[in-house]
């Protein structure tokens, strides 16, 4: 990885390609990122040849054959535009009154599939309308630094605290869609510390109302150590293996979405239109803060809805893609 970086190493004079590197894919519909290993580009194999000998002379053994390269390995790398979700490019685009996605000139265009099932998926949240035009609802979340999904989550605590505001589910909402939004976990363990970490998390942590509150649960217990100072809050980490940089990347994320939060502002609830009256539906039926809490994060989630099946071989149905799934154990 480091010999297709820019970086030169003095003393560096062998380079051994496998010709393998781990991409991320992004599948468009499913809305599931993995890592695969694929055959890397013929010209990352030039530039993990060019780190062998910068300074003085130097070698690459390639661990594959002629035919592989040739058969195998695409001439360059696949655009990132294919491998990560399109929708916010969707949502940016419409906030730009570009009427037409298909035809716009992308540097690389993305494959139709993946921009009509961003689309659909913008329509699902309320993020578009069924002309494929862009709601009140997009315009506010194209300013939310995390993906619309997630922030779908965030308009809605906005708009529920207009209509109540004495309901304050804005900031938890939002510390919970940073946590997720992480790409790592708050959690550090290893073989051998896994059991003493679980038993921490279950011990002190545990929420009956669910995982998002028991996160929740683990942050408003860091901010607190912190407020009573960095040695403290260093400890306190320590002590439960806790994630530091993690917990520390949630809370720079947690200030950025609260700066651009305070931005929104939401004067005319009528632009909203009939929603309004579901969420004042929404305020009734859940007199706890924390079912209010997960009607929020129901929205942004409601596409991983599932229907269960009756019987146990066949499983569950995805709500919006009629997909069978199947649930196992941890």
């Amino acid at each position: 990885r480091i010999a297709e970086t820019a970086i030169t190493i003095d003393n560096v004079k062998v380079v051994i390609d496998p010709g393998q590197d781990r991409e991320n894919v992004y599948d468009q519909k499913k809305k599931i990122s993995s890592f695969q290993m694929k055959p890397i580009s013929r010209s990352a194999a030039k530039q993990r040849a060019g780190r062998a000998g910068r300074t003085s002379a130097g070698y690459c053994f390639r661990l594959y054959d002629l035919t592989f390269e040739k058969d195998s390995m695409p001439a360059n790398k696949t655009p990132e535009i294919e491998s990560v979700p399109l929708d916010i490019i969707v949502l940016r685009l419409k906030a730009l009154k570009i009427e037409n996605l298909l035809d716009f000139p992308y540097l690389s265009k993305p494959k139709e599939d993946s921009i009509s099932a961003s689309v659909e998926s913008m329509q699902l949240i309320g993020c578009l309308d069924y002309r494929q035009e862009i709601t009140p609802i997009g315009r506010n979340i194209v300013r939310i630094p995390i993906e619309p999904l997630l922030s779908r989550a965030i308009i809605d605590a906005i708009l529920l605290e207009k209509l109540d505001r004495s309901r304050k589910v804005l900031s938890r909402v939002i510390k919970v869609l940073a946590i997720i939004a992480n790409s790592q976990s708050i959690f550090y363990s290893n073989e051998d510390t896994r059991e003493i970490c679980e038993t921490a998390k279950f011990n002190e942590f545990a929420e009956e109302s669910g995982d998002f509150f028991s996160l929740l649960n683990v942050y408003t217990a860091f901010e607190h150590a912190l407020s009573m100072g960095k040695d403290r809050a260093a400890c306190f980490i320590r002590e439960r293996f806790l994630n530091k940089k993690s917990l520390f990347q949630c809370r720079e994320l947690v200030r950025e979405i609260n700066a651009i939060v305070e931005l929104i502002q939401v004067n005319n609830l009528k632009d909203f239109g009939g929603y309004v009256d579901d969420l004042k539906q929404r305020l009734k039926k859940y007199p706890s803060d924390n079912e209010l809490i997960l009607s929020c994060l129901l929205t942004s989630f409601c596409q991983n809805l599932c229907l269960y099946s009756g019987d146990s071989q066949v499983g569950y149905t995805l709500f919006a893609s009629k997909q069978p799934l199947q649930v196992y154990g941890s």
